[in-house]
């Protein structure tokens, strides 16, 4: 009786530690990183983008806005160069954001492009 409650008590005393540790795992690298979706939002205007060979519906694909500046917007994303672009419609609007497509994963490889 004696061995089950001292292994009970690890076993409570690691559950404990393991979840201090998980409050603070970093979610992300300090870039705020999301999935593709047929919409983006940036500084309050939506935009819209259709699935391409260049931006396919995929959980691999990433589009990161990294700065604060309202000026100039990042845009990041890992792979390979092309010549082809990919252009962000305002919702509603005639708004466009043009950058240049990525394609493929290429790791640690990761290309970032300011798109004003």
């Amino acid at each position: 009786m004696k061995k089950a409650r001292i292994i009970l008590s690890a076993v409570a005393i690691l559950a404990v530690v393991g979840g201090a540790f998980a409050f603070n795992a970093a979610k992300f690298n300090g870039l705020r990183a999301f999935t593709y979706t047929t919409e983006y939002t940036t500084f309050g205007t939506v935009y819209a983008a259709a699935a391409s060979v260049y931006l396919p519906i995929t959980p691999a694909r990433f589009i990161t806005d990294a700065t604060v500046n309202p000026l100039t917007t990042v845009y990041s994303t890992t792979g390979t160069t092309t010549t082809a672009s990919i252009t962000l419609t305002q919702v509603n609007g005639t708004a466009t954001i043009t950058f240049p497509a990525w394609t493929g994963v290429q790791v640690p490889a990761t290309h970032t492009t300011a798109v004003n």
